[in-house]
């Protein structure tokens, strides 16, 4: 719930006893016979919407709200995901290159006045969620004063940018609003700056569909957009998401948000991400410490697991630079 501002006693009670119910269901007297901190999780139905480093392994005393303290799963194991088995141990790194190029996008959102809305399947979408967002561009150039990247912001970051070099990079950043399509996941839609070019490859929407069709090189995609993660839940094919159409279009390893993410606390979980994956981290090593120092950091409100826990890695996790 992104009014987690307005958490009350009642409701961080509900929390922690569901988080607590939730890992006592899966994991039992398990988790203290596992003998690695690193967790591969793949997940069934419902769970694919679950952040698991966010459950508690232990049930506090709950005579007040402390979400600093709580005895989350990540401060025990670092946690990655795969949709499934056979597409992670099948699916190869491309070979180290000798420089790693980063390309990354933060559009602008000024300019929707002059934009037809015919072009969007509700104007709902339009109207209420485009709204700028400040620290899209202070997210990527926080990660370019870490990493040397490519950086496209405002009438640059459009979507022909990234159809014609988008194939000559190793990483990709988006930093940008998400159109989600519940009825039909394949129209969810990523939000360049937009045009009223009435060709689909420079409209600013790039749909889902568009991504599975796509031959990428890059080793790694960051979605650090709203529901990158989410989508709708499709039996015997699990959670159509966004991040699901990189992975389809030869994307090893992608970092995707599983609800609507608060900007601030975005930016700052991943110019940390970088940080630690240009030390030579693993992919999930990388996420999992910087959402610690986040939390380390923060105070009362910052520690809702609703502002660090959305980010979750999916795929190989090798060490990107080594």
């Amino acid at each position: 719930d992104n009014r987690f501002a307005n958490t009350n006693y009642d409701q961080y009670v509900q929390f922690v006893e569901s988080s607590y119910g939730v890992f006592d269901i899966l994991f039992g007297g398990l988790y203290d016979k596992i003998k690695t901190d690193k967790l591969q999780i793949i997940t069934d139905d419902r769970l694919g919407y679950l952040p698991f480093e966010s459950l508690l392994t232990e049930m506090p005393e709950t005579a007040s709200m402390d979400f600093r303290n709580l005895k989350y799963l990540i401060f025990n194991n670092q946690v990655n995901y795969s949709y499934s088995a056979s597409l992670l141990f099948f699916q190869d790194l491309a070979e180290m290159p000798s420089q790693t190029r980063l390309m990354a996008f933060a559009p602008t959102y000024d300019n929707l006045g002059d934009i037809d809305t015919s072009k969007f399947l509700a104007s709902r979408d339009y109207i209420d969620y485009l709204v700028p967002l400040k620290y899209l561009k202070e997210e990527i150039q926080g990660i370019s004063m870490i990493l040397d990247a490519d950086v496209f912001t405002d009438y640059n970051a459009t979507e022909e940018v990234f159809w014609k070099q988008a194939a000559e990079y190793d990483i990709l950043h988006f930093a940008m609003h998400t159109l989600i399509n519940d009825a039909n996941p394949m129209f969810s839609q990523l939000v360049f700056t937009l045009t009223n070019d009435t060709l689909e490859s420079n409209d600013g929407l790039l749909n889902t569909y568009e991504i599975y069709n796509m031959e990428l090189n890059a080793r790694m995609a960051v979605l650090s957009a709203c529901n990158t993660g989410y989508g709708r839940l499709q039996k015997g094919e699990g959670i159509m998401s966004l991040a699901r159409g990189f992975i389809y279009a030869g994307v090893p390893s992608i970092i995707m948000t599983l609800w609507a993410v608060e900007d601030q606390s975005g930016s700052e979980l991943m110019t940390r991400f970088y940080k630690y994956l240009s030390d030579g981290d693993a992919i999930d090593e990388a996420l999992r410490k910087a959402k610690l120092e986040y939390l380390s950091t923060a105070d009362q409100l910052r520690a809702h697991p609703y502002l660090w826990s959305s980010y979750v890695s999916i795929g190989k996790t090798d060490a990107i630079y080594c």
